[in-house]
């Protein structure tokens, strides 16, 4: 027998007492005593805890307020309690406009309703929203997969030290091992996002300013003209573009244009000619002369 079907024996005789392993951990995440973390927990009485529910909780709620500024600072002072932070804010704002942010922020599950209900009180409520999705499932069996692969690679760390004879051998475990070792980074990663997502609630605050903004130092005529300059230098550049894309999008069909183009003056000058031929008198032919009575 060559040495490769020797590993391949090898390999099999692993994987198949391995397989009680796989099945005594698939057998133990199955269990209704599993938490969302995949281990199980006795109580005193000796009876399994139920698995720890993974939700996902969003929100948006939007608000018309008195004052942008101060709604800003009271989210902020808000975030600061609730142990949260803002991931993403994005604030819109003119002289003699409406000014308005987006903050995206996040805040810690067990603080969602709090946070709701306290940001509801900085103007008067437009509209509201909430969203939750359970993904206990994904995360049970993701977790699962993950400790039967990590077993896998165990047993197969093992063979490669205990039985990989040849650089043949050690080419056949790496590359199984490998193989092994990019599914649990990816049923990894996985786990890791869906423990950050369910550790933390996804809120959109968007926030409109009733009055028209007013900057504390209105701007000067310079500034204005400036503005005013940058805009026509916009409008410009924008138009150019334009007509440059419009060229772009002509340019396959110029060959076809220039032929009907002259089809068409062919056409006309054609149609001229005969106009003019029927509108000129046919000139009729002179009569003969006759002879005179004297000669």
């Amino acid at each position: 027998m060559s040495r490769y079907m020797f590993v391949c024996v090898l390999l099999a005789a692993a994987f198949g007492c391995s397989d009680d392993k796989k099945a005594a951990v698939q057998r133990e995440a199955a269990a209704p005593g599993v938490r969302a973390e995949g281990v199980l927990k006795e109580e005193k009485g000796g009876a399994p805890n139920a698995p720890e529910r993974k939700i996902i909780y969003t929100a948006r709620v939007e608000l018309h307020v008195a004052n942008l500024d101060e709604a800003r600072g009271q989210l902020d002072a808000l975030l600061v309690e609730m142990k949260g932070y803002v991931a993403k804010s994005d604030e819109i704002g003119r002289a003699g406009g409406i000014r308005s942010g987006t903050w995206k922020v996040r805040v810690p599950v067990a603080r969602f309703q709090d946070f709701l209900t306290r940001v509801k009180t900085f103007g008067e409520l437009v509209n509201q929203s909430a969203d939750a999705q359970d993904v206990t499932e994904e995360f049970v069996d993701t977790d699962a997969r993950l400790k039967n692969l990590k077993a896998e690679e165990a047993v197969l760390n093992k063979l490669l030290q205990e039985k990989a004879q040849s650089t043949a051998d050690l080419l056949a475990f790496r590359q199984q091992i490998s193989g092994v070792r990019e599914q649990i980074e990816r049923y990894q990663a996985r786990l890791d996002t869906l423990s950050r997502l369910t550790a933390l609630t996804t809120i959109d605050v968007i926030m409109r300013e009733d009055k028209k903004y007013v900057p504390e130092s209105a701007p000067s005529f310079g500034t204005s003209a400036g503005r005013t300059f940058g805009d026509s230098v916009g409008a410009l550049e924008s138009l150019g573009k334009g007509l440059v894309l419009a060229a772009i999008a002509l340019a396959p069909w110029l060959p076809i244009i220039l032929i009907a183009l002259l089809v068409v003056r062919w056409t006309v000058r054609r149609s001229m000619a005969r106009a003019r031929e029927v509108s000129q008198p046919r000139s009729r032919p002179t009569p003969p002369e006759l002879p005179r009575s004297g000669d």
